[in-house]
């Protein structure tokens, strides 16, 4: 009988899910292990240290505990729930000409506006006219859509062209 090497093989899902498998059982191994050392080095401390500690000490040091807890429980919600212009200012990266770019979607957003209002308001081409009596000519720039921001931020003929506007 003759075997095929391609039987040998191990199925393409297997061999994804073995390296986690085996560092898994690593993992759990090393914790028994230190599980056990650190059960020899307790037994000493629960016999003839915790003994000599009156009630009101060992009831000071679980309250101090506790706070300890609650503080660090509450710091890592914050960390987690509360940072908000954060996870905005992940999700997008920074242009170099002075706004942000959406990473998914390609979008142009204010950075005056993702900074300090922590919201991703979006640039729209608009034509700047220049104050009356002024000898410059109109420009195209993205300018912020958020009604109370109007910054505006330099435009490349390309994006114009890209966006509909003839130069």
């Amino acid at each position: 009988m003759r075997v095929n090497a391609d039987d040998l093989s191990l199925k393409k899902t297997i061999r994804e899910q073995l390296p986690l498998a085996l560092l898994t059982t690593l993992g759990g191994l090393i914790a028994g292990l230190l599980a056990s050392i650190y059960r020899e080095a307790l037994d000493p401390f629960l016999q003839n240290i915790l003994p000599a500690i009156n009630n009101k000490t060992l009831l000071l040091l679980c309250l101090l505990l506790f706070l300890l807890s609650a503080i660090l429980a509450t710091w890592v919600c914050v960390l987690v729930f509360g940072d908000e212009k954060n996870r905005l200012i992940r999700k997008n990266k920074r242009s170099e000409r002075g706004f942000w770019i959406n990473k998914k979607s390609g979008d142009k957003i204010c950075s005056v506006c993702l900074l300090t209002r922590g919201i991703e308001s979006p640039l729209r081409i608009k034509q700047i006219t220049p104050a009356p009596g002024s000898f410059k000519a109109p420009q195209m720039k993205w300018q912020c859509a958020n009604k109370d921001c109007a910054e505006h931020y330099s435009a490349l003929p390309e994006e114009i062209e890209k966006v509909g506007y003839g130069i």
